[in-house]
């Protein structure tokens, strides 16, 4: 079933500011991973966070229980990660992209790990 309700600000605050958690808290685990491990591991985040975030990014505002894969009729129906596992991917696929040059920014949020022009981070640090 689509959902045709627009997400409120209310829901929006909540997962950005629980993003400005978890994001960080993922880019220094990448950070303390030999380079070649932290590749692969940045590739698997990416990969998995674009597979589920497309696939079941509603999770992300609308809460949902993990499924597992099943089979009705002969027909595999596939599983869902649920909210938890949604947002664990998104959160991992932004920290790996933050190692990319000028990181990422999403929804007026910026995560990076190396200086950058136009570092959206770096004007707020000179503003104070």
């Amino acid at each position: 079933m689509a959902r045709t309700q627009a997400p409120d600000e209310d829901q929006l605050w909540v997962l950005m500011e629980t993003l400005a958690i978890a994001v960080p808290l993922a880019i220094a685990e990448l950070a303390e991973l030999h380079p070649t491990i932290r590749d692969l591991r940045s590739r698997h985040w990416l990969s998995e966070a674009a597979t589920l975030v497309a696939h079941h990014g509603d999770a992300l505002l609308w809460p949902s229980q993990p499924r597992r894969r099943r089979t009705v009729s002969g027909c595999m129906i596939p599983g869902s990660p649920g909210t938890a596992g949604t947002f664990v991917a998104l959160a991992h696929g932004i920290a790996a992209a933050a190692f990319a040059d000028g990181g990422i920014t999403w929804h007026g949020a910026h995560w990076c790990t190396t200086p950058h022009a136009e570092c959206p981070n770096q004007r707020a640090e000179d503003d104070k």
